[in-house]
């Protein structure tokens, strides 16, 4: 009984995580998300919230790369970079999107050559860059 109680902890956290941030758990199970994206934030606009989240993709994707420890595990991360920038689309200002978007040609051409050190490299460069970029456009934002 007490390894059942266990392990529905997990579950309940998330559900009282999304009860206190107004959201309804969705089927309430483990690794499921509670959202399928931004979702409504007073005083916040919905641009903002969906620049957030594309910034907070892209910086997921760009940290998988830049601990990738082999080949597979770079170009893997590469694909994943390429469609979360090409999902992007008008969340990522074009400045900083065309900044991104030569770092990922940088990590793609390193990939094609089992460069994994010189796509390490161009991963941090896109982390940096999207670190940047969101403490710019948020002066909330607290930085390490």
């Amino acid at each position: 009984m007490r390894h059942a109680a266990l392990s529905s902890i997990p579950v309940l956290a998330a559900a009282l995580l999304a009860a206190s941030c107004g959201q309804q758990p969705q089927g309430g199970t483990e690794g499921v998300a509670v959202t399928d994206g931004p979702a409504e934030a007073p005083g916040i606009a919905q641009t903002e919230l969906e620049t957030r989240q594309a910034f907070s993709d892209l910086g997921i994707a760009a940290r998988a790369l830049v601990d990738a420890t082999d080949a597979a595990a770079v170009r893997d991360a590469v694909g994943t970079l390429e469609q979360r920038l090409g999902g992007a689309g008008d969340a990522v200002p074009a400045e900083i999107g065309g900044t991104l978007r030569q770092q990922l040609e940088t990590a793609r051409t390193a990939a094609a050559a089992d460069d994994v050190p010189a796509a390490r490299r161009a991963g941090q460069a896109m982390l940096d860059t999207i670190r940047n970029s969101e403490a710019a456009q948020n002066s909330t934002l607290i930085r390490p």
